[in-house]
């Protein structure tokens, strides 16, 4: 793991500044070794703490917690461990990473075996195997000079999410489906969202589709969620056509999630339209708070 902060060091000294020497508090280092993660945790907590309250995240844009922060956010409520899409059940959670949308990467523990995993809509296995390979894909990347720094931003930014990022952003508004009626302004963002749908809305729709539009209402009865949900999908500049989501679709707990997400953001809302575009993000409408 030295040679990853030793070309971060070398390519970007500024940038390596926003990491915090390593963390000396034997007890706490104690309390992190009864957990028995994997190795690697404990070898690149050995070589700095995390980084800065003020870091955006020198891992593209995924802050490196320090190992105080990492300890006192493990997840261990059952409901918050479900793998929705593979209706599997982790134990524990231990982030070590967090981006400035909040959401986290690390160690997802079930019996005595560690995935690594991102927690996000839900909690979900990576394709990274381990925090090794995520690094080493970093560190890959890093000497291709696939990374960048920007004003006002304290870290480094992937250049290939960074260039799909500004293309979500500045896609029109959609108006209108099979009716035409307007949608409005989006005002609310979650690029990534799309990212971690993407493998349940293959299965209902055509190869081709543009865009997808989803008309939702979310409230509780008797404490749980209920979703209403129209779905629409649209291919190149064709009109809307309706279709239905299949039974493998999870839209209660996706979209009651999403709810979620939003409302820790300070967006409350009850019904909204949801304009998703293929190889972007995901724009929300509030309909009616």
């Amino acid at each position: 793991m030295e040679h990853v902060l030793d070309l971060i060091r070398e390519s970007y000294p500024e940038i390596f500044q926003l990491f915090q020497p390593v963390n000396a508090n034997s007890e706490l280092i104690k309390k992190a070794k009864i957990i028995g993660l994997p190795n690697d945790y404990y070898q690149l907590y050995s070589l700095v703490d995390g980084e800065v309250e003020s870091s955006h995240g020198v891992f593209g844009l995924h802050r490196f917690l320090p190992l105080v922060e990492s300890l006192e956010n493990q997840i261990t409520d059952p409901e918050a461990l479900i793998d929705i899409p593979r209706k599997f059940q982790y134990d524990l959670f231990v982030p070590l990473f967090q981006t400035p949308g909040r959401q986290l990467i690390g160690y997802a523990k079930y019996g005595h075996q560690w995935d690594f995993a991102e927690y996000d809509v839900w909690l979900g296995k990576l394709n990274d195997q381990s925090l090794t390979t995520f690094l080493d894909s970093f560190y890959t990347k890093l000497k291709q000079g696939g990374y960048v720094t920007e004003q006002g931003i304290n870290g480094l930014i992937d250049q290939a999410e960074k260039e799909a990022y500004s293309e979500a952003n500045n896609t029109k508004p959609i108006s209108g489906k099979s009716t035409e009626a307007e949608r409005g302004d989006p005002i609310f963002e979650m690029p990534r969202l799309l990212e971690v749908l993407r493998k349940e809305f293959v299965i209902a729709l055509p190869q081709d589709w543009s865009e997808l539009l989803l008309d939702v209402e979310v409230y509780k009865k008797n404490g749980k969620p209920i979703v209403r949900c129209e779905s629409y999908f649209k291919i190149g500049d064709h009109p809307a056509q309706y279709f239905e989501l299949t039974s493998d679709f999870e839209c209660t707990d996706v979209i009651a999630r999403f709810q979620y997400l939003m409302e820790q953001e300070g967006q409350h809302w009850r019904k909204a339209s949801l304009t998703f575009e293929n190889g972007a993000g995901v724009k929300v409408c509030i309909t009616d708070e």
